[in-house]
């Protein structure tokens, strides 16, 4: 019974601790927008677009993002095509203005993938094959999960992440233009 006890109250201040070291997040600020769990939701009378900060990770954990990225979802709700032009999604931080990452800018900082230790390609180690197959695996999905702008096609939707300068992250209060709407967003604990 003590035993109980006392591995219930460990665990309580184990919680407690974590709690207090969560990083911080950035939280969606009301403005001429909705705001829906955590979401901004931006109607305009062709689109509909959500979006958040969401840290991005790769699926077999080879990218270490240090970038700041944010998630988005684009719908197109007209009857012809729409297109988002590249200035779309211009950020302010601490005064600075920062534009996403190309995919081609990621990609050129994505680590080469070498094995030294692999000589003959006939007779690789499972190990090593399966390090690059998750790093090439890890590669393509930062590709996919990008957001691309240009076109959506009526009735189509879009989502990804972007990608902006890792300085972002450390600003206490962002604003985001979309398509001439300032969203805002605040650091949280």
């Amino acid at each position: 019974m003590k035993i109980q006890k006392i591995l219930k109250i460990k665990v309580l201040i184990l919680l407690l601790v974590l709690a207090g070291c969560a990083s911080p997040r950035f939280q969606p600020i009301p403005g001429e927008y909705q705001v829906e769990n955590g979401w901004v939701v931006l109607r305009t009378d062709s689109l509909i677009i959500m979006l958040k900060p969401q840290h991005y990770r790769s699926p077999n954990g080879t990218y270490q993002n240090r970038s700041f990225s944010l998630y988005i979802r684009a719908q197109n709700i007209a009857k012809q095509n729409v297109a988002l032009p590249a200035g779309s999604f211009q950020l302010l931080a601490d005064g600075k203005q920062y534009s996403p990452f190309s995919t081609e800018m990621l990609l050129s900082g994505y680590p080469i993938y070498y094995d030294l230790a692999w000589q003959d390609p006939f007779n690789q180690s499972p190990e090593a094959l399966r390090a690059r197959q998750n790093w090439e695996d890890d590669r393509y999905s930062l590709i996919a999960d990008s957001f691309g702008m240009g076109e959506i096609l009526s009735g189509g939707k879009k989502e990804g992440y972007l990608f902006y300068h890792e300085a972002v992250a450390r600003a206490q209060k962002l604003e985001l233009d979309v398509l001439g709407t300032r969203i805002s967003f605040r650091k949280t604990k």
